[in-house]
């Protein structure tokens, strides 16, 4: 039996940019896409350590005083895959951006006063971003592909 993964992500935020990464690993489903840098949680880890560990690795900023934004479950029905996600924000983080992990994610800076109309950050998380940025409000997301692989973006 198929189980939910659990998965993190972290984005900083610095001088009115954020910081994603550009996904170079060629069999990745967002391949040259960029998305909140993040990955799954290590048996035994906390959620912020796993956050924290990720945005590390990935990008070379270092996280500090997590906020907690809200839940992507992300539903693949024709693989019968699903991840749930807990997205976090940083607002204080130090290092400089850094691309450590090059076979797989290039880090960079995007500007969050046009972010909603960058067709290399998936919609859905797009979609995730506006509300996040804009509320205080924690988010319940639902992204899932039905079986023609049409996807749908839910909140609740």
């Amino acid at each position: 039996m198929n189980r939910p993964k659990i998965q993190v992500c972290c984005i900083p935020f610095r001088n009115e940019k954020m910081a994603l990464v550009r996904r170079v690993k060629k069999k990745a489903n967002t391949f040259m896409q960029l998305i909140p840098a993040g990955g799954h949680v290590e048996n035994c880890e906390k959620l912020e350590e796993s956050a924290v560990r990720e945005l590390e690795e990935e990008t070379g900023i270092k996280a500090n005083n997590l906020e907690l934004k809200g839940v992507i479950s992300f539903i693949t029905r024709p693989i019968n895959d699903h991840a749930i996600c807990f997205v976090y924000f940083s607002n204080t983080n130090s290092g400089e951006l850094e691309a450590k992990e090059i076979d797989k994610v290039i880090p960079e800076w995007v500007a969050t006063f046009n972010f909603e109309e960058n067709n290399d950050i998936p919609f859905y998380y797009r979609e995730f971003l506006k509300k996040a940025v804009k509320s205080n409000h924690f988010l319940n997301c639902v992204v899932e592909w039905n079986e023609l692989y049409e996807v749908n973006v839910s909140f609740n």
